[in-house]
């Protein structure tokens, strides 16, 4: 008989921001960059127009006849394209200097990414003194010392399995049972700590010894499994 699945399916979690100030002093010293910029360009427009119709306004007054309502419009129309430009030539500079202090410290970091990717802890390299991101520089290399400590102590457990193990093929029976009880011991540390960092559900030392073999191989698949 066919039985009905009555469970809901699950949906992923939204991912809605509430917050959108979030690095204060990054993203207020950009708008208020960009703010000042908007300002400043639409004074000098006010002023560039208003002294371009003062002008021709007193030209009428003295000389009627000496210019034409279409000369008028092509003295605006050209005096603000060339103010236009000239403005889009300064910010755009400005916007590479800007973005350099950006972009160059993410550079960086995908340099960075790439050397841990092909298995290599990089080489530390200060930032510039204008650069931005320097926070979020600071916060990556306390995760590298992290991850390096932790691969220090499991070069240390690793080199005491070896020596277990050589203990393990010499001596007679009580001592190549306690070596290798030892070594059991380690390796199940080992195990544990690997599948806590990745997220995997790791049973107790008791609970594992009572599963059946096939159990434990499909444990050690999962494991496999997320760390590939």
């Amino acid at each position: 008989m066919a039985t009905t699945d009555n469970r809901q399916p699950t949906t992923a979690p939204s991912c809605i921001r509430r917050k959108y100030i979030i690095k204060p002093s990054f993203q207020w010293k950009y708008t208020a960059l960009a703010a000042s910029g908007v300002f400043m360009v639409s004074v000098l427009m006010s002023l560039l127009l208003f002294g371009v119709l003062y002008q021709q306004a007193r030209t009428r007054m003295i000389n009627p006849a000496a210019s034409n309502a279409w000369q008028n419009t092509v003295v605006v129309a050209v005096s603000g394209a060339s103010f236009a430009a000239v403005m889009a030539v300064v910010f755009g500079l400005w916007s590479v200097v800007i973005t350099h202090r950006i972009c160059g410290p993410l550079f960086v970091m995908e340099k960075f990414f790439g050397e841990l990717i092909a298995g290599r802890f990089p080489r530390r390299r200060p930032l510039r003194k204008k650069d931005e991101f320097k926070e979020f520089y600071e916060v990556f290399w306390r995760a590298i010392d992290a991850l390096k400590a932790r691969k220090r102590c499991e070069a240390a457990k690793l080199a005491d399995v070896l020596a277990l193990a050589k203990e393990a093929q010499q001596g007679d029976d009580k001592a190549r049972t306690q070596a290798l009880e030892t070594l059991t011991e380690h390796v199940q540390a080992m195990h544990a700590d690997a599948a806590e960092a990745l997220g995997v559900e790791h049973p107790s030392a008791g609970a594992a010894a009572e599963k059946s073999p096939a159990s434990r191989s499909q444990a050690g698949k999962e494991l496999a499994e997320v760390s590939a």
